[in-house]
């Protein structure tokens, strides 16, 4: 640091006066495309009107990126950068699809609760479709954590679940969470997320789990259930939904949350969405920020691929 004087921070008290909404995202290096893509989508979907006050969590120096990418956003965002202190060099992945950048979720309530009293939280691999949706559930959420059920993870991950005593009940997916941090004891939960860290447990499904845990234990009285529109999950549940059609407007938020609509043969709902949005954030962002991490051009067609299946059965 040296000599460098280091900018004054904007207080809490600041921050809910100026800002409509508060949301954190957690990325690295691999993601910061797909971070701008999603916030792109925020700020152009239905019913956005306002300011933003983004907070950015990384373990990665994104300090350069950033730069040029704020001056498109001078009226519409102030962003603040959150470079966690804990180390999760130690934790064990159960699977390779995921980083530890993951693992900085279940510290966010530690890293914010002096910053803002209310936060939304988005994964990187969503886009938004109504922010006026998203607003109104924000402004009544008073619970310590509100959340959509991920029944599905739940059902056809019961021997995992017991196993590893993760209540299938409530079972959440923490992609798209509000949390209210005025409900919040900063100590009984640093106690409980340092136990658990410590414990070296291989957790299938990362963060998710681990806050799940965290929330049944301290929170689960204080815990508010949300719409699937809040945090639609664009997989296929069963062989029948690929023939079901779903409309992108009657939900507030896509989350492309296990094949990724970026990468080859993607199967699942709301590609064209996706590759639309992509598109115009790429000429959004053209000549401050390149956007270029699109490459499922070769993706078969659903039917086509379905019914390739069927022949070879």
């Amino acid at each position: 640091m040296g000599n460098k004087q280091r900018k004054k921070s904007i207080t809490k008290n600041e921050i809910e006066a100026l800002t409509e909404l508060n949301v954190c995202f957690t990325v690295n290096k691999k993601y910061f495309q797909q971070f701008l893509v999603c916030l792109y989508s925020l700020i152009h979907s239905k019913g956005f009107c306002g300011k933003l006050h983004v907070f950015l969590v990384s373990p990665d120096d994104l300090s350069l990126d950033i730069q040029n990418v704020k001056k498109i956003f001078q009226s519409n965002i102030s962003f603040d950068f959150l470079f966690p202190e804990y180390d999760f060099s130690g934790q064990n992945l159960m699977r390779n699809d995921t980083s530890m950048t993951a693992y900085y979720k279940v510290l966010l309530p530690l890293l914010l609760y002096k910053k803002v009293g209310k936060f939304l939280y988005l994964d990187a691999d969503i886009i938004v479709e109504n922010y006026g949706t998203i607003k109104n559930i924000y402004c009544s959420c008073n619970s310590f954590l509100s959340v959509v059920k991920d029944s599905f993870c739940a059902m056809h991950n019961a021997s995992y679940f017991l196993k590893n005593n993760i209540s299938p009940d409530g079972y959440f997916n923490s992609g798209v969470m509000i949390f209210n941090l005025n409900v919040f004891s900063p100590e009984s939960y640093r106690n409980e997320v340092i136990s658990i860290l410590s414990s070296k447990r291989l957790f299938r499904f990362h963060d998710q789990d681990i806050l799940n845990i965290v929330a049944r234990d301290l929170y689960k009285e204080n815990i508010s259930y949300l719409p699937e529109c809040i945090n639609f999950l664009t997989i296929y549940k069963t062989p029948l939904s690929m023939f079901i059609i779903k409309k992108a407007n009657n939900y507030a938020i896509l989350h492309y949350c296990n094949l990724k609509p970026w990468n080859e043969n993607y199967i699942g709902y709301f590609l064209n969405e996706y590759k639309k949005i992509y598109s115009e954030a790429k000429h959004f962002y053209e000549g401050l920020y390149t956007i270029d991490f699109y490459r499922s051009e070769k993706c078969i067609p659903i039917i086509k691929a379905v019914l390739s299946k069927i022949k070879k059965c």
